[in-house]
């Protein structure tokens, strides 16, 4: 696990060869806002639109794209339940994660 330079992401991966990244309850608005505009844009989205998390099938399940249920999330858990996004496709284990600045 590695959390982002600014402390709001979370990477985790293992063994499933998958990296998740967790956002912060507090900043999701804030990432999702700037997932959409790049999007929209025309330009390479730094995460994986929300259509292609639709479309890609997760063993666990957890790349579900329908709105979390209320009554089920806990409160008082700082990060949503669910991965903002998913990097599939590497080939072994993942040992160690790192984040980097990226200057615009």
């Amino acid at each position: 696990m590695k959390f982002s330079h600014c402390g709001r992401l979370l990477a985790t991966a293992g063994q499933d060869n998958v990296v998740r990244i967790w956002v912060l309850k507090t900043a999701f608005d804030y990432f999702n806002n700037m997932r959409m505009k790049y999007n929209t844009e025309g330009r390479v989205s730094p995460s994986p639109s929300q259509e292609s998390l639709c479309s890609s099938k997760s063993d666990d399940h957890l790349a579900s794209c329908a709105p979390e249920d209320p009554d089920t999330e806990d409160r008082n858990a700082p990060f949503r339940q669910i991965p903002f996004c998913k990097y599939k496709g590497h080939t072994a284990d993942l040992l160690d994660l790192s984040w980097s600045k990226v200057n615009e």
